[in-house]
C-alpha cells in the first residue's frame, strides 16, 4: 500500500503490518511496480536475515517526478539514508516551458514550473546540477545563456513573479537579481556581446539592462554580477528601464549583430507592430528609447515569431541587407529590411501543425570561442553609448583585435536553415532562403499538444523542446541534407508531369501548387496564367498597335496587380506595394540591383506566395458581427475600428481595397473567358471585371474574422450607418461611390435599408450564401454567375 505521505507498506493477508519503507522522501507515492522474479536477499557475509519478509524488487513513481529502485533487503537496514533506495530518474514534476543551450557546451537548463532548475549535458544524457526555488514565490518562465567565453558568462532566469535572477551557469548560483516589475517574464534574451539584457513580460512591457564595468576601488577585487571579470575590474548589471512599447502579447524579441557591428533589438506583438529599441541611446536617465516610430506590419493576421535574417553566402555573393524574418498566422514568412522596414519578401509557410511560434536561424558549422586574454578599459556608466567594447565573458573586456576577432565570429555565414516550431505539436526546420517552396521544409511531430519552447545547440546539431504541460523535453539531432535532398528533388519533373517551356524549374515546385498541377493542359490554372501574362505584354504594347510586338517573357511591374485581380486575388493597396517591392528588390540583396519587369516564373511564385491561404466560412463572419456588436456595446458610443486595430482583438479594414478600374483589366478567369459573349469585347469585360471585382470590398467584415480572438455569445447586430462611417474611415476607405457600387452588384440596390444589420442579413441577403453552406473561401475568389432580382447575385467560390 503506498500514498500521499509518501511511504509504502507492505501486508499479510489478514491486513497485519509486515515491512515498511517510509524513508524515501521522494514525495507522494503515485505508483508502483514489482519485478518479475523474486530477487535472492543479499546479506553481509557472517550475518543471516532478521527477518523472513521477502519480496521481488520494486521502482516506486512519485508526484515529484522521481523513480525510486527498492529492495527487500533495504528494510533490514538500521541507517535511515540506507533505507532510500536508488534514484533512478529524477523528472519534472510540474510544467517545463524555459530552455536554454550553452554557447560552448553541451549543457541543456531546464526551467519548470515546480521551482526547479536543471542542468543536463544532453550528450552524455547525465543530469550536472539541480537547482529549488521555493515554487510559491518562484516559478522559473524562460532562460537564456550570455554569450560569453568557453565557461560562459551567467544564465538569466525569468520568473512568474516578474523576478529575473543572473546565476552562475555550472553551480546555480545567485549572481544578481533584479525586480522591476510584477508580471511574469515570458521571454528573455542577451545581446551578441553579452552586455545587453531584454524581457518582455506578459504586460506588454520590454526591459532592459545594461552590462557596466568599472574599474575596482581600493582593495576591491573584480567579480560582482558576472564570472571571471578580470582583477581591477568590477562588473555589475544596470537597469535602464523598460518601455510599454504594445498593447498586446509579445510574441517576438530578437537582438543581432548588424554588418555594420552594431547590435540591434526588436519586437513583434500581436498588436500587428514591429519595434526597435535605441540600445546606443537608452541610459538611465532616460529610460529605453525606439529607434523609429514602431512600424505596422500586418492588416489582418497578427504577427506570431521574429528573428534576424543571417547573412548568408560567401565573398561577392555575400548579402549586405540586414534583414527581419517574421511569421504570421496567416501561415506567412515576411522579410523586411532592417533600416527601413519595408517588406523584401512574402513567402507560404509550412502549414501544418498551425503558425509558426518560433524562428531560430541555426549557428555556424564550428564555432570560434571568444578571445582570451585579460585587457582593462575605462569604466562605461550605464547610460552611456551601446557597449560595443564590453563583452559578457569570463575574460572581460575585449582588446580592439579581439573585439575584431568576436565581430568577425558572430557575422560568420551561418547555416542556411531555420529551426521552428507551431504552437501545438509540430517541430520543424525549413532551408534558406525561404521562399515558399514547401519541399524545403521538414517536420515532425514533438508533442502529443503544446509546444512552449525550443531552443538549439551552440553548433546546430540538437535542438530541444519543451511540451509545456506533458512536463517532457525533447532532444532532436538535426539531419540538414535530408532538407536539401527533398528541396533539390522538388526541381525534377515527375512521371506525367509536363512544364510549360516558358517555366524554368526553379517555378516547377510552384506551379504543382495551381489547380490542375504543372500542367498546361487546356482550362488548367497554370493555362490560364500563362494567357493573361501573355495578354498583359499586348495590353502594354496596345490592343491596337500595328508595331510588331515585342514578347521579351516579362510584363511591367505595374500590370501585376491587374494579373492577380484576373487569377481571383484582390489584393489590398498595401499587399500591391509589397508584390511590386518584391519583385523589384529581389536581387538588391545580393547585387544591389533593381528590376523593373516580372518574368512568367518569377510571376507564378509570386501568386502562390502572396494568394490568401485561410478561408472565410459562414461561422467566421458571425463571430466577426458578435465582436463588433460587443465593441460597439461595450463603448457605449460609433465603433472604433481604427482603435481596434491596435487591440489583441483588434479589427482592421484595410485589407479591403480594390485596385482601381484603370488599373485592374482582365476578364473572369474561367474556362473560355477570352472570347465574351454577344460581341462583348476584352476591354469591355476587363472593365466589368474590374466593376465585380469591387464586390470584395464589402466582405471587410469577414476579414475581420479572422482576428477575432473570441468567439463570446450575445447578439450580432451592427448599426449600419456607423458601420458605414467605418468603412469611409478606417483602413484603406472606400469613397461613396465605391460603396454603393459594391451594394449594387451585390444586391441591387444602391445602399442598405437604415438601422441595425444582423450577421445573417449580411450573409443571406447581401453575401448571398446559400443556406447550409459552411465551406470556407478565400477572400477576393469570388464570382458573380447570375443576378436574381429576387435574391441578389448568386456567388460562388473558385478554390484557389
Amino acid at each position: 500500500l503506498a500514498g500521499e505521505d509518501g511511504a509504502v507498506r507492505f501486508y499479510d493477508m489478514s491486513f497485519r503490518l509486515e515491512a515498511w519503507f517510509e524513508d524515501l522522501e521522494a514525495g507522494p507515492v503515485t505508483s508502483v511496480s514489482f519485478a518479475l522474479q523474486k530477487a535472492s536477499q543479499q546479506q553481509r557475509p557472517g550475518e543471516q536475515s532478521r527477518l523472513d519478509f521477502s519480496t521481488p524488487d520494486f521502482v516506486v513513481g512519485t508526484l515529484r517526478a522521481f523513480v525510486v529502485g527498492m529492495e527487500a533487503s533495504l528494510f533490514e537496514e538500521v541507517d535511515a539514508d540506507a533505507r532510500r533506495g536508488t534514484l533512478l530518474v529524477q523528472g519534472m514534476a510540474d510544467e517545463a516551458h524555459g530552455l536554454a543551450m550553452h554557447p560552448h557546451r553541451t549543457e541543456l537548463a531546464i526551467a519548470s514550473y515546480s521551482g526547479t532548475i536543471y542542468l543536463w549535458d544532453y550528450e552524455s544524457k547525465v543530469l550536472l546540477m539541480v537547482r529549488q526555488f521555493d515554487a510559491s514565490r518562484f516559478r522559473p518562465r524562460c532562460l537564456a545563456y550570455s554569450p560569453g567565453s568557453n565557461s560562459g558568462a551567467c544564465l538569466a532566469v525569468g520568473f512568474t513573479s516578474g523576478l529575473i535572477k543572473l546565476v552562475e551557469p555550472g553551480t546555480l548560483e545567485d549572481l544578481a537579481t533584479f525586480k522591476n516589475g510584477h508580471d511574469p517574464v515570458t521571454t528573455c534574451c542577451f545581446s551578441p556581446r553579452g552586455d545587453f539584457l531584454a524581457a518582455a513580460d506578459a504586460d506588454h512591457h520590454v526591459y532592459l539592462h545594461k552590462l557596466v564595468l568599472e574599474e575596482a576601488a581600493g582593495d576591491e577585487g573584480g567579480g560582482g554580477s558576472s564570472v571571471g571579470t578580470p582583477p581591477g575590474i568590477r562588473a555589475s548589471w544596470s537597469y535602464l528601464g523598460r518601455h510599454r512599447s504594445h498593447s498586446a502579447p509579445i510574441t517576438g524579441l530578437a537582438f543581432a549583430m548588424r554588418e555594420n557591428g552594431e547590435q540591434a533589438l526588436v519586437s513583434v506583438s500581436e498588436d500587428r507592430f514591429m519595434v526597435e529599441y535605441d540600445l546606443a541611446d537608452s541610459s538611465t536617465e532616460d529610460g529605453v528609447l525606439l529607434l523609429d516610430e514602431p512600424k505596422r506590419i500586418e492588416q489582418t493576421a497578427h504577427p506570431t515569431a521574429c528573428c534576424f535574417h543571417p547573412l548568408l553566402g560567401q565573398g561577392e555573393e555575400k548579402d549586405f541587407e540586414d534583414r527581419i524574418i517574421t511569421a504570421n498566422s496567416d501561415f506567412k514568412v515576411l522579410q523586411w529590411n532592417a533600416d527601413n522596414k519595408s517588406c523584401r519578401r512574402t513567402s507560404l509557410a509550412p502549414q501544418f501543425g498551425g503558425p509558426m511560434a518560433k524562428l531560430i536561424p541555426l549557428a555556424p558549422e564550428v564555432p570560434k570561442p571568444l578571445a582570451k586574454g585579460p585587457t582593462t578599459n575605462s569604466p562605461k556608466s550605464g547610460g552611456g553609448g551601446g557597449g560595443d567594447d564590453l563583452a559578457g565573458g569570463s575574460d572581460g573586456v575585449l582588446e580592439e583585435d579581439s573585439a575584431l576577432e568576436e565581430l568577425q565570429r558572430v557575422l560568420e555565414p551561418k547555416k542556411p536553415y531555420v529551426a521552428y516550431h507551431t504552437a501545438n505539436k509540430v517541430v520543424g526546420l525549413c532551408k534558406l532562403p525561404l521562399d515558399g517552396n514547401p519541399a524545403a521544409s521538414a517536420a515532425v511531430i514533438g508533442h502529443p499538444a503544446q509546444v512552449s519552447y525550443m531552443c538549439a545547440s551552440f553548433d546546430g546539431c540538437f535542438l530541444a523542446t519543451s511540451g509545456g504541460a506533458d512536463c517532457c523535453v525533447n532532444l532532436w539531432s538535426t539531419h540538414l541534407e535530408v532538407v536539401a535532398a527533398c528541396e533539390a528533388s522538388s526541381y525534377e519533373l515527375q512521371p506525367g508531369e509536363h512544364l510549360n517551356r516558358l517555366l524554368t524549374s526553379e517555378a516547377l515546385p510552384f506551379a504543382r501548387m495551381l489547380e490542375g498541377g504543372a500542367t498546361d493542359e487546356k482550362g488548367s490554372e497554370l493555362d490560364q496564367l500563362i494567357d493573361f501574362f501573355f495578354y498583359a505584354q499586348l495590353k502594354t504594347q496596345g490592343e491596337d498597335t500595328t508595331a510588331p510586338r515585342d514578347i521579351r517573357h516579362a510584363v511591367p511591374l505595374k500590370e501585376i496587380p491587374s494579373l492577380m485581380c484576373a487569377l481571383g486575388f484582390f489584393p489590398s493597396q498595401v499587399e500591391i506595394e509589397h508584390m511590386v517591392d518584391e519583385v523589384k528588390y529581389s536581387e538588391f540583396t545580393t547585387k544591389g540591383l533593381t528590376k523593373s519587369e516580372c518574368t512568367l516564373g518569377t510571376f507564378v511564385a509570386l501568386y502562390v506566395n502572396h494568394r490568401p491561404v485561410l478561408g472565410v466560412d459562414k461561422g467566421g463572419i458571425e463571430r466577426a458581427f458578435r465582436l463588433l456588436a460587443a465593441q460597439a456595446a461595450t463603448v457605449n458610443q460609433p465603433l472604433q475600428t481604427k482603435d481596434l486595430g491596435k487591440s489583441t482583438t483588434g479589427l482592421s479594414f484595410a485589407n479591403t481595397s480594390n485596385v482601381s478600374p484603370g488599373k485592374a483589366g482582365f476578364p473572369p478567369s474561367t474556362p473560355g473567358a477570352q472570347s465574351t459573349a454577344g460581341g462583348q469585347s476584352m476591354a469591355q469585360s476587363m472593365t466589368q471585371q474590374a466593376e465585380d471585382e469591387k464586390s470584395r470590398l464589402i466582405l471587410a467584415i469577414a476579414t475581420a474574422a479572422h482576428q477575432a480572438a473570441s468567439e463570446g455569445d450575445g447578439g450580432g447586430n451592427v448599426d449600419w450607418a456607423e458601420l458605414k462611417k467605418e468603412l469611409f474611415n478606417s483602413g484603406e476607405a472606400l469613397s461613396d461611390d465605391e460603396l454603393s457600387d459594391c451594394l449594387r452588384l451585390l444586391t441591387g440596390l444602391e445602399d442598405l435599408p437604415e438601422g441595425d444589420l444582423s450577421s445573417d442579413e449580411f450573409i443571406e441577403q447581401v453575401l448571398g450564401f446559400e443556406d447550409g453552406n459552411e465551406k470556407p473561401v478565400r477572400s477576393g475568389a469570388w464570382r458573380v454567375l447570375s443576378t436574381d432580382p429576387a435574391r441578389g447575385p448568386l456567388r460562388t467560390c473558385r478554390g484557389l
